[in-house]
């Protein structure tokens, strides 16, 4: 008894000094034109990885710049989408792609995008 008790304290003592083996946050590439002239149609490409996993990759887009409103989400693989967004007034929108890790660490990027409709 005593030494299971010593193994399981020891084990729990060893885990909590180990460093992380997940030391990054995922890798996200968020791609999309920089301008728009015309269509009002905005194609987005999305994707992420890690080395321990990707557990969510979204997407969202932010009117004002500041308040974001998501427009896909996905929790399993393949941590890649495309998005086909409409927007019906010229201005900036900016849009961000958020991951998150196995290991609960997070990425965010953001990139604006002009659109200038007729």
């Amino acid at each position: 008894m005593k030494r299971a008790i010593f193994l399981l304290f020891a084990a729990s003592f060893l885990g909590a000094c180990s460093p992380s083996l997940d030391q990054a946050p995922p890798d996200i590439i968020l791609s999309i034109p920089t301008t728009y002239e015309d269509p009002k149609v905005i194609e987005i490409a999305v994707s992420a990885t890690d080395d321990v996993g990707v557990t969510l990759l979204s997407l969202s887009r932010a009117d004002d710049g500041k308040t974001f409103k998501t427009l896909k989400s996905v929790t399993t693989a393949p941590f890649a989408f495309d998005y086909t967004d409409t927007v019906t007034q010229s201005g900036t929108y900016t849009y961000r792609a958020v991951a998150e890790d196995a290991s609960g660490k997070v990425r965010t990027t953001d990139q604006a995008v002009v659109v200038k409709l007729p």
